[in-house]
């Protein structure tokens, strides 16, 4: 695998390349298709590129959707775009002033939810790590439990 990929790379370049320069031409082409942080850079470079004037989508146009079909609105890529630059690509909770720091495995989470009114906006929206996203999702649940294995190990005197 390796030495195919360096005979692709070297007659991409018609130079002959070491696999170290492989792996690094690898790496980038693997980051700028895939890296969330890249894609939403480059999507901002290009709206700034372009200054195309839209006109503004009239009330009665098809494509708004009721809020009443209960169907969970696509989230525009330019709102996820905008949320995955401002968190950097980082779970963005915080606990005791203290950030996460995974950046594996993110989420889209919305503050206020979708059921409850909540919108598909940069404000209500946040980059969580698959354990944050499912605390908060059951935070209520968790909390009363930690708090019956507290109360239990208090009336059994275990400490910690």
């Amino acid at each position: 695998l390796a030495e195919r990929a360096q005979d692709v790379y070297s007659k991409k370049c018609q130079a002959n390349k070491t696999l170290t320069e492989v792996f690094e031409w690898a790496l980038n082409e693997a980051l700028n298709k895939y890296d969330p942080i890249i894609k939403a850079e480059r999507a901002e470079s290009k709206k700034k590129s372009v200054t195309v004037k839209a006109a503004p989508a009239s009330k009665s146009d098809s494509t708004s959707q009721s809020v009443t079909d209960n169907k969970r609105e696509h989230i525009p890529q330019h709102i996820l775009n905008q949320v995955v630059l401002r968190d950097k690509g980082r779970c963005s909770f915080q606990n005791h002033g203290r950030r996460c720091h995974h950046r594996r495995f993110l989420d889209i989470h919305h503050i206020k939810p979708v059921k409850d009114g909540g919108q598909n906006t940069v404000k209500n929206l946040a980059t969580l790590c698959e354990t944050h996203h499912i605390y908060l999702h059951h935070k209520e649940e968790i909390d009363r439990s930690l708090a019956l294995i507290r109360k239990l190990r208090l009336e059994q005197g275990i400490r910690g």
